[in-house]
Order: C-alpha cells, then structure tokens, then sequence
C-alpha cells in the first residue's frame, strides 16, 4: 500500500513541478531541479525526520519515474502551454499528489509509533514538503500558505488514516476510501475557493 502511494504520488507531483517550473520560464535545470524537488522532497524530509535511509536513495524506480513523465510531457509538448496552472489537469494532478503523499506520511509515522502529532506533521510534510522548498528556491510565496485548505485537506487526510489505523480497519480499500474523499475534497475546495479565514 506504501508504494502505490508512493508512485501515485511520486509522478502527479512530477507534473505538478513541470508544470511550475514551466510557468515560472526555468531553463533545463530548473526544471528538472523543480519536478525532483516537489516529487522527492517531501519523502526525503520525511525519512530524515524517522531516521531511515530516504526511500528515493534506496530505490531506482523513483528516478526512473520522474524521467518517464518529464520526457512524456516535453514530447506532448506541455512546456509549450500558457497558463498552465490554473488548468484542470494541473489542479488534479497536485491534488492527487498531495492526498498520496498524505497517506504515506502517516504510514510512516505509524509504523514508527508516533503519536497523533507524530501522524499530523509527517502527513503534512511529506505532502508539502517538497513543494516549500521548490516555491522558496525559486523566490515564490510558497504554494501551500496562499491556497485555501490545502494543507488543512493533509492533515484531515492524516487523521482519517490514524483513526483507520486505531480501530483495525486498515486495508487496500480503506485507504482507497481516504484517497477518493480527500481528491474529491480538495477539488470542490478549490473550485468552490474555499479557504481558511486569514487573520
């Protein structure tokens, strides 16, 4: 279940960086810096924080994956496309992104026995994580602190999978369950311009 996550999450977040790095005209470099930063970032943050070896220094599939979709979207000639962001596809694209990388944080934070705190904050960084870095390397207020609910959705979706794990109905579907909910919730939010109430 950890991997399908993963993966899942692993090549919608290498669309969401392409697609950043594209908006904000970054050469080859950038660009690839972008997509590993927003696709890897997180989980590496997230291993260092349980101390274990980062997933993505330990398998090759990863890297093999953010490759795959940087040559897909470059051969259908996605660089080429103006605003690229506020498009369907890009919004679905980081959504399911940020739900998968959700659900493998609070994995990781249960099968180390942290607490609910523990389960919240790895949800939380593992999903934005990445995304923080890439915004702030790239000199741009990060994403997650001027979007409605985004990461209010992580840590709902945090919840949802201590809550599963604490009365023993983790499962395939269960965590399919989360997964759907939290896409389609983060969707009607950003459709609906849900957001929290600024102070």
């Amino acid at each position: 279940m950890f991997e399908i996550a993963e993966y899942i999450g692993i090549v919608a977040f290498a669309i969401s960086g392409f697609f950043v790095a594209v908006r904000s005209r970054l050469d080859f470099l950038g660009v690839l810096v972008s997509v590993f930063l927003t696709a890897l970032g997180g989980g590496i943050i997230r291993d260092v924080m349980v101390d274990r070896t980062p997933y993505t220094f330990t398998h090759m599939m990863p890297a093999y994956i953010i490759l795959g979709v940087m040559l897909l979207l470059i051969l259908f000639r996605f660089h080429k496309h103006d605003t690229i962001e506020n498009r369907p596809y890009f919004i679905l694209s980081d959504s399911i992104g940020l739900i998968s990388f959700s659900i493998t944080g609070a994995m990781i934070a249960m099968e180390n026995e942290l607490n609910l705190t523990g389960v919240l904050a790895l949800a939380f960084i593992t999903a934005v994580g990445g995304g923080i870095t890439r915004d702030v390397i790239i000199n741009e207020v990060p994403f997650v602190f001027k979007t409605g609910f985004y990461g209010t959705i992580s840590l709902l979706v945090g919840m949802g999978i201590y809550l599963l794990d604490m009365f023993g109905v983790m499962s395939l579907l269960s965590i399919s369950v989360i997964f759907v909910a939290g896409v389609v919730l983060r969707l009607v939010a950003y459709y609906k311009k849900w957001s929290i109430p600024l102070i």
